[in-house]
C-alpha cells in the first residue's frame, strides 16, 4: 500500500460571493507573480479567458462542463500554467536545478492561482505539483521554492491567514520519516522594498507599517509554519497547521496599503520519496474594518473567521486527496534509531475524536500514550532517539493497544500489524502475537540498528455485536 505523509502546507482565497458588497473596491493588484524552484526561474504563462480553445490548450486551468468552458478553480481571477510542465495538454516534467517537477495527474496539473478582484480578499497558491530530487540521496537533499506576488488595498487593517499542508509518497521499501517541509511567509511594505533591508519582525501586537520606498518588514518565525521534523502531530490535532492572522492598520502611501507577500517553501527529501501538492499551500487576506463599518470595508469580526474557515476547508480537502491514493500519516523522529507507530482504524467516521491507549514497553520501561483519532481514522506516535540493539534474544521494544473507546454497536480491536524500515540491510526485525478471535498484538521489535527509522502500522476496526 502506498503511504503519504501530510506535512502541512496550504493557501486559499475567500470566494468573491462571500464578501461581495461588504468591501470597498480595491485598486488593481500588481501581477504577475514570480516563482523560483531551486534557484531557477519558472516561467508563468497567464491563460487567456477569451481564447475559445483554452480548455484544450490549458486543461490545468480550464475545463468543459455541460458544453461550457469554465474555470477549474472557482474564486480566482488569474490562473497561470508553468511553462514546460503544465502549459500544454501533455503531462510533462521539467528539471529546475537539481529537482524534477511535474503534475499530480491529468485532472490535477501544476498551476499558480491568484485572486484579483474588487470586493474580495487577496489570495494566491501553487497547487497540484509533484517535486522530487532528480538524483536520490540517502542523506537527503534540500531545496527552496519561492512564490511571491504584490497586492494593493485601501488603507485599513491588514490581515493574512495561512494554512500549510503537503503529502509525501515514500520510495519503494522506504518511509517518509524525517522528510521536511517548512513554509516561511514574509510581508514587504511597500512591495518594492529591498530584500536585504531590515526592520522589526511582525507579531500579533507589533506589525511595523511604513511609508516610503526603502523599508522591508519580515514576518519572521511568528508566521513560519514548520511541520517536520521540528514539530510533530497528526491531522486533526496540530498538523496540518493554520497560522494565526496578523492585523494592524496599514497605510504605505497615501490611501493605499501596498504589500508584497512571499512564501518560501523549504523541502527536504530523503531517498526517492516524492512530495505532492493538492491545494497544499493557501492564504487568505486583505484589509478589513475594525471600527463601525463606515468605510464600507468588511468588518474584521466577519472577515477573519471566514478566512480561517476557508483555510480549514482547504486543509481537509488536501488530506482527502492524499487519502484517496492510500495515504497514511506518520510523526517525525527527533533522532535515530526511531520507531513510529501509526493507528489506522475503520470506520473512520465512528473513530473520529475517539481515544485509543498505546502501551509502549521500551526495553523494560513501560509508557502509556493516548492517541486521538483524526477525521480520517488515523493517529500516530514516534519514539526516538532509541538505543541500538542487534541481539534478538535480549531486550526488545513492545507495543500494544490496551485501551479502546466504548461503542454501543460493538467493540474495537486490532486485526493487523505491519512494519517498514528505511534502511534495507536486514538490521530490523519484528514479530506479532496473535490473540483470540483473530486479534493481533502485541508488536515486538526485536532488533534495531543505529540508523533505522521504522514505521509500524496497526489496523483496527469495530467488531459488531452479534444479535
Amino acid at each position: 500500500m502506498r503511504s503519504l505523509r501530510w506535512v502541512g502546507l496550504l493557501f486559499s482565497l475567500l470566494i468573491v460571493g462571500i464578501l461581495g458588497g461588504l468591501m470597498a473596491p480595491l485598486p488593481s493588484e500588481a501581477l504577475p507573480p514570480t516563482l523560483t524552484i531551486d534557484g531557477a526561474t519558472a516561467t508563468l504563462l497567464l491563460t487567456n479567458p477569451s481564447d475559445s480553445q483554452r480548455a484544450t490548450k490549458w486543461p490545468a486551468c480550464w475545463k468543459v462542463v455541460s458544453g461550457q468552458i469554465v474555470r477549474v478553480d472557482t474564486g480566482f481571477t488569474h490562473c497561470y500554467v508553468v511553462v514546460g510542465v503544465s502549459d500544454t495538454a501533455s503531462l510533462n516534467t521539467k528539471t529546475f536545478g537539481a529537482w524534477t517537477v511535474g503534475n499530480v495527474d491529468s485532472g490535477n496539473r501544476f498551476r499558480v492561482l491568484v485572486n484579483d478582484v474588487a470586493g474580495s480578499t487577496d489570495d494566491m497558491k501553487a497547487t497540484d505539483f509533484t517535486i522530487r530530487p532528480t538524483t536520490a540521496s540517502a542523506s537527503g537533499i534540500t531545496t527552496h521554492m519561492v512564490l511571491r506576488n504584490d497586492f494593493s488595498n485601501p488603507s485599513g487593517t491588514w490581515n493574512w491567514t495561512l494554512s500549510a499542508n503537503m503529502t509525501l509518497t515514500p520510495g519503494s521499501g522506504e518511509s517518509i520519516a524525517n522528510d521536511v517541509l517548512k513554509v516561511t511567509v514574509t510581508a514587504y511594505f511597500p512591495p518594492g522594498a529591498s530584500e536585504t533591508a531590515t526592520c522589526p519582525a511582525l507579531t500579533p501586537t507589533n506589525l511595523p507599517i511604513v511609508s516610503g520606498t526603502a523599508a522591508k518588514c519580515s514576518v519572521g518565525t511568528g508566521l513560519s509554519i514548520i511541520t517536520y521534523p521540528a514539530a510533530t502531530g497528526v491531522p486533526g490535532t496540530n498538523v496540518p497547521k493554520i497560522a494565526p492572522t496578523w492585523t494592524k492598520n496599514c497605510t504605505t502611501q497615501g490611501t493605499t496599503c501596498a504589500v508584497s507577500v512571499k512564501y518560501d517553501y523549504e523541502v527536504k527529501i530523503i531517498g526517492s520519496d516524492v512530495g505532492r501538492s493538492d491545494d497544499s499551500v493557501s492564504g487568505c487576506g486583505g484589509v478589513c474594518d475594525e471600527g463601525d463599518g463606515t468605510n464600507k470595508l468588511a468588518p474584521c469580526s466577519q472577515f477573519i473567521p471566514i478566512c480561517s474557515n476557508k483555510m480549514n476547508d482547504n486543509r481537509n480537502s488536501d488530506i482527502e486527496g492524499g487519502r484517496a491514493t492510500g495515504a497514511v500519516i506518520t510523526e517525525s523522529c527527533v533522532g535515530t534509531p526511531c520507531i513510529t507507530i501509526i493507528l489506522d482504524v475503520t470506520p473512520a467516521n465512528e473513530a473520529k475524536d475517539k481515544e485509543f491507549v498505546l502501551e509502549a514497553t521500551l526495553q523494560g520501561v513501560v509508557e502509556n500514550h493516548t492517541l486521538t483519532v483524526d477525521p480520517f481514522g488515523e493517529a500516530g506516535k514516534a519514539f526516538s532517539p532509541l538505543v541500538e540493539d542487534l541481539d534478538p534474544d535480549n531486550g526488545e521494544w513492545k507495543f500494544d493497544f490496551t485501551g479502546f473507546p466504548t461503542s454501543k454497536t460493538g467493540t474495537w480491536q486490532i486485526d493487523q500489524w505491519s512494519c517498514v524500515n528505511t534502511v534495507l540491510n536486514g538490521s530490523f526485525s519484528y514479530s506479532v502475537d496473535t490473540g483470540p478471535n483473530g486479534t493481533k498484538g502485541p508488536l515486538h521489535v526485536l532488533t534495531l540498528a543505529a540508523d533505522d527509522i521504522a514505521t509500524c502500522t496497526a489496523h483496527g476496526h469495530r467488531e459488531s455485536r452479534k444479535k
